[in-house]
């Protein structure tokens, strides 16, 4: 008797059929949206937690294998090349000036024995030269032949590596850009005449180029110490005013 008196209490409780045949689709589709949206959440954040680890775990073979990073292309202890770099502006200064192409605001040094010290004096007389004259100098520069193509031709696979990584969302785009832009841009700077030299390079390098400008802000130039230089690239292939 207690259990049939239990029964029909409970039975009173449940909601008529047609209020159930109303509510029951609704709930049913509110708690399986719910479950979609957390199951999405939770795959993103692992996913997006991939990512960041994948990124650094790249950067750490990226130390591992260029312990000193772009500097290996760039560094000022490289007395030679610095010195073929500073006669060839100085040089061109010296002809562009007496072609009337610009007017020189001060003496420029000996271009013979020109010193890494007068430096200074270069880049000086340089804030005066046109825009077309720059994008001249930069041709001429870039006919100055790295050391040493084997090394650029490792990290230049290792960058773009690190692009295709980025591009098929397997790693994190700020953190890369936070890590490698650096790096990047001082490497593609410094290696200009192996472009002009070997296609194969040039084109990947132009690739790398785009890739890069996608990893930083607007206006943002790393490590950057000349406060007329508006692109991110010394190379007239990778610039976006030429």
């Amino acid at each position: 008797m207690a259990m049939r008196v239990l029964l029909i209490n409970m039975a009173r409780m449940l909601p008529s059929k047609v209020i159930s045949d109303r509510i029951l689709p609704w709930l049913t589709l509110t708690l399986a949206t719910f479950g979609a949206v957390w199951t999405l959440f939770q795959y993103s954040d692992g996913v997006g937690i991939q990512r960041a680890n994948t990124t650094l775990a790249i950067h750490r073979q990226f130390l591992d294998s260029f312990p000193e990073g772009a500097q290996t292309f760039t560094q000022i202890s490289d007395d030679e090349r610095v010195r073929r770099i500073l006669k060839l502006r100085c040089e061109f200064y010296e002809t562009a000036a007496a072609g009337k192409k610009f007017k020189l605001t001060m003496p420029l040094p000996n271009c013979s024995t020109i010193s890494v010290e007068e430096m200074s004096v270069l880049d000086e007389i340089g804030k005066d030269i046109s825009t077309s004259l720059r994008a001249e100098l930069r041709g001429k520069m870039a006919t100055l032949v790295p050391l040493d193509y084997g090394p650029a031709r490792r990290m230049m696979t290792f960058f773009r590596s690190l692009q295709v990584c980025v591009e098929i969302s397997q790693c994190n785009l700020e953190i890369s850009g936070e890590l490698f832009a650096g790096d990047i841009v001082a490497f593609l700077n410094a290696t200009c005449p192996l472009a002009l030299n070997d296609k194969e390079f040039g084109r990947n390098g132009a690739l790398l180029g785009t890739f890069t400008r996608t990893l930083l802000p607007l206006g943002v130039i790393p490590w950057n110490i000349d406060p007329s230089r508006e692109d991110l690239f010394a190379c007239n292939y990778l610039r976006m005013d030429i």
